[in-house]
């Protein structure tokens, strides 16, 4: 597995943006998701030993834990997702001289797409728990940094939305039907989730920024 979260900014940077397919959009989905846990975890921290906030601390402490979770799972999606395409391209390089040479390679193809497929759609799952954090602290969470939780719910579901354009790709170039069935079934669910709960954050900032219909931000 790459480790693509012990590169610097500038050197993802530049390796997002060379020739070469990796890493590509399901790795950016996850660090998409990854920066949202950061920003949840920087409005938990911001949240906690405040005296004004000391009465929603047990629910701060779950997000922040929940936080830590997905923090490291975004880390491992990342390194997965390269290597499920390295996988992708390898099967296609296999050998088809004979029927048995194609018939592995066939079969070979079609369990490095099912990966290829898993992958993004476990980074969607991984984004939509982010975004149910997000909307717990930002129900609870500190108001001065209030803005950076919705960073945080907007980032989130970039990560859904961004991971399920993968999901719905590789799935349609796969031969179970039944299984490419349940996976856009899923990815459907998953969209139509996330989109619901960022509405539900964008909700609560507003009124607890003051900023719903015909109020003014406060300073």
């Amino acid at each position: 597995m790459s480790d693509v979260f012990g590169w610097s900014v500038r050197e993802f940077l530049e390796r997002a943006g060379s020739g070469t397919p990796t890493p590509g959009g399901g790795c950016v989905a996850a660090l998409a998701g990854a920066l949202a846990v950061a920003m949840v975890t920087m409005v938990a921290n911001l949240t906690l030993g405040r005296e004004k906030y000391r009465d929603v601390e047990p629910v701060v402490r779950s997000v922040l834990h929940q936080a830590g979770g997905l923090a490291r799972e975004f880390e491992a999606l990342a390194g997965d997702d390269i290597a499920a395409f390295d996988r992708v391209m390898a099967a296609y390089r296999l050998p088809q001289d004979s029927v048995q040479q194609r018939e592995a390679r066939k079969n070979a193809v079609q369990a490095a797409l099912r990966q290829a497929t898993e992958v993004p759609l476990e980074t969607a799952r991984a984004g939509l728990a982010a975004l149910h954090q997000v909307e717990r602290l930002t129900e609870v969470g500190n108001r001065l940094v209030l803005s950076d939780a919705g960073v945080a719910g907007y980032l989130a579901q970039a990560a859904v939305k961004s991971a399920l354009v993968h999901v719905g790709v590789n799935a349609r170039l796969l031969q179970d039907r039944d299984y490419i069935e349940r996976v856009l079934k899923e990815k459907e669910r998953l969209e139509t989730e996330a989109a619901a709960v960022t509405a539900r954050v964008e909700h609560i900032m507003a009124m607890r920024l003051g900023l719903g219909p015909g109020k003014e931000e406060r300073p």
